[in-house]
């Protein structure tokens, strides 16, 4: 008996492929008829054990995820009433707060004030139930679909917008989950691109926490398998090398279970889940917050699902004890703005909304105060005023351990996963054939004790609605370890990226004449406090022409002081300008550079050689005097591209390295190595 071929057809595959054993084919609405017995005449007969019943058939295709499965499909209908009841929320308190003001001010009777209230109810339901109106039509025409070769994304009912995405072009997948999304069971998630005028990518709201791991995993596999010549059917089974590789669907299809079934041997160099690095290291202990994060992560809500299989791990990183407080007390997580944000917006509404309430009030105070006023109170108010600063330092300090409570590094086949934040859950999965350089951030706090940042740039999109403070952290890159020990970044990288781990050693330092260079532009032409001084100086001049003698006698004075200042400025910028110079260094070998650039700040930038989009030498007419030249690398990192920068290297030295990164033939590059 011939085994059935597998079909691959648009229509989906009709037949199990070849190969497949047919004890496990069970095509999906056919039930195997069970032989019936003849019936025994009643008779006394041993009391028999009942015979354990035969296996009824299951269908297969209720466990694959959502995604998974061919055709479109719609987001969760928590896309409603969960960004329905933001959106509503927001406007009733805005009318809410409008509306107090003005009955405040306006002195209406109790008849008056009823009528603006029933008003105002009926105003409010109106504008909820339009808000959910229109949320309901948004979630109605919100769809996407997986196809052989590209993921598409219909939306909008006016304005409708379709969004093709090939799987060659996808960046990473990134997923976010609010704590309220956390307790449903929903998140959302964005796919970065690197394609179109701004790199915008596509976001996609409210899925099931167990339809976002298996889309992430699917995405990732169909652009492995195109990447590497294979095909795609219409049921995602994969065609690669002359082996075909089922997909879940098609296993579920014709009634085999797709967790027991063994995929075919897959070629050397072809798709496979095996990262770069040899050895499995187990998790770390990791810190305080990390059961707490590791219990809410076994939470997976109302409608999460069961947890998606995504590969095997074979590198894990977490935050330990003495590193999460250490950066929660640096502000490694840059919570202090968003704190200082939260109460400014706050203090703000509430003085829009009672302004001609605390008029008087404050008006009275400030005459009481300005009578009253002494050293004590001057002490006084110096001690509120650092109360609130160690308050809300205090306040930074714990919301950077929340963010971080949870982190975790891991390297799961051929991608980076970086998962942090005890309430808000953030994820962010990297293909590291898109990473374009690794940094090692060094700031001066983290110096001082021996730590550093590790960060990842790669091509970044911009999300719908990206404020400016989230584009310059998107700018910044990915973080993927907040606070380690300089030491351990080696042991870091061979483990979580092993393509970056021997990197060159920076020995190409600055030229001597670069010192002198360093301290008058750290110290004068760049910097803030000589052109401050200047600017001080001349005012002082013409001031002293229209002000009495007296009156510049006090000039003078507070003249003194603010040069002081300036000068001070000017000194600190100069030793920054020695840091620089002492520190900076560049080096580079066959395949990778390692760029540093020092100060207060060290930043070692290590970049493949492929990823550097074209090299540039720029002199002035100074630098040429001095035979020095500015040393540019320019990546597609970030949003329009990173440009690395290392001033005032040695002529023959930036030459040297402008050669090495001009395009050779292999036979050059195998003759160098």
């Amino acid at each position: 008996m011939d085994t059935p071929q597998f079909n691959n057809q648009q229509n989906g595959p009709q037949m199990p492929p070849a190969g497949w054993p047919q004890s496990q084919v069970q095509p999906t609405g056919q039930a195997r008829v069970q032989p019936q017995l003849p019936q025994q005449p009643a008779a006394p007969q041993p009391q028999v054990q009942p015979q354990p019943q035969a296996p009824q058939p299951v269908d297969y295709r209720e466990t694959v995820p959502e995604p998974l499965r061919p055709g479109m499909h719609q987001v969760h209908h928590a896309f409603i009433w969960i960004k329905g009841i933001g959106s509503a929320v927001g406007i009733v308190f805005a009318m809410a707060i409008t509306a107090f003001g003005n009955l405040m001010s306006a002195g209406l009777g109790e008849l008056g004030a009823f009528i603006v209230f029933l008003i105002l109810g009926l105003t409010i339901l109106v504008t909820v139930g339009l808000v959910f109106l229109f949320r309901w039509i948004s979630w109605k025409y919100l769809s996407y679909a997986l196809t052989p070769t590209e993921i598409e994304v219909h939306s909008g009912w006016l304005n409708k917008k379709r969004v093709h995405v090939p799987y060659q072009r996808i960046q990473s997948v990134n997923q976010t989950a609010t704590p309220l999304q956390r307790v449903v069971g929903i998140c959302d998630v964005s796919v970065d691109t690197a394609g179109g005028a701004s790199n915008e990518s596509i976001q996609l709201q409210c899925l099931r926490t167990s339809d976002v791991e298996a889309l992430r995993a699917e995405l990732f596999r169909r652009k492995k398998v195109l990447l590497d010549g294979g095909s795609i059917d219409e049921w995602g089974s994969a065609m690669l090398g002359g082996v075909q590789y089922p997909s879940t669907w098609a296993l579920a299809s014709y009634g085999i279970n797709p967790a027991t079934y063994v995929q075919p041997a897959i070629p050397q160099g072809a798709v496979s889940n095996q990262s770069a690095s040899s050895q499995v290291q187990a998790a770390q202990e990791g810190n305080a917050l990390s059961g707490a994060a590791d219990f809410s992560d076994h939470f997976r809500g109302v409608f999460g699902g069961e947890k998606v299989d995504t590969g095997q791990v074979s590198y894990e990183v977490r935050l330990s004890n003495k590193e999460l407080f250490l950066a929660g007390i640096s502000g490694s997580g840059g919570t202090m703005g968003l704190v200082v944000a939260a109460i400014a917006g706050l203090a703000g509404a509430v003085m829009d909304a009672l302004e001609d309430v605390f008029i008087v009030h404050l008006d009275t105070a400030a005459r009481v105060a300005a009578s009253t006023f002494d050293v004590g109170s001057a002490v006084a108010l110096v001690a509120v005023v650092l109360v609130v600063l160690l308050v809300m330092w205090v306040m930074s300090a714990l919301g950077t351990m929340v963010n971080y409570g949870g982190f975790a590094l891991r390297r799961r086949g051929t991608r980076i996963e970086v998962e942090s934040g005890l309430l808000s859950r953030k994820f962010q999965g990297i293909d590291v054939d898109r990473i374009q350089s690794v940094e090692i951030h060094e700031a001066p706090i983290r110096r001082l004790f021996g730590y550093c940042e590790l960060r990842v740039t790669k091509i970044d999109a911009i999300l719908p609605g990206t404020d400016s403070r989230s584009l310059k952290n998107t700018q910044l890159g990915a973080v993927l370890h907040p606070f380690v020990k300089t030491s351990r970044v080696p042991e870091i990288l061979r483990g979580v990226l092993p393509e970056f781990a021997e990197y060159p050693q920076a020995t190409q330092t600055l030229p001597p004449v670069a010192l002198r260079r360093g301290i008058v532009g750290h110290g004068l032409v760049r910097n803030f406090g000589f052109w401050s001084a200047i600017v001080l100086l001349l005012a002082y001049a013409f001031a002293r022409l229209a002000v009495s003698p007296n009156m510049a006698g006090f000039l003078s004075g507070a003249l003194v002081v603010l040069l002081a200042v300036c000068v001070l400025i000017m000194v600190i910028g100069a030793v920054g300008g020695l840091l620089w110079f002492r520190g900076s260094a560049l080096g580079y070998n066959r395949d990778y550079m390692t760029m540093v650039v020092s100060g207060y700040t060290r930043r070692i930038i290590v970049t493949p050689r492929k990823k550097i989009q074209f090299a540039t030498l720029l002199a002035n007419p100074f630098q040429r005097r001095a035979k020095v030249a500015s040393v540019c690398a320019r990546t597609a990192a970030g949003i329009d591209g990173t440009t690395e920068t290392l001033w005032d290297m040695a002529l023959d030295q930036a030459e040297a390295w402008q050669e090495w990164v001009r395009p050779r033939k292999r036979a050059q590059h195998a003759q160098q190595a």
